[in-house]
């Protein structure tokens, strides 16, 4: 299985929309974070 590599600017950008939406309602940015992790194959901590 080939490694993932994410691009510095991808991170940058996630982590912008999380920021966001937190903002929008708190918990969100949490979510979000989480779906993105998951759609990535992230192992939970």
């Amino acid at each position: 299985m080939r490694a993932l590599r994410i691009h510095e600017a991808a991170t940058d950008k996630a982590a912008e929309a999380a920021a966001w939406y937190e903002k929008e309602r708190p918990g969100l940015g949490t979510e979000f974070e989480h779906a993105v992790d998951a759609a990535l194959g992230a192992p939970e901590n």
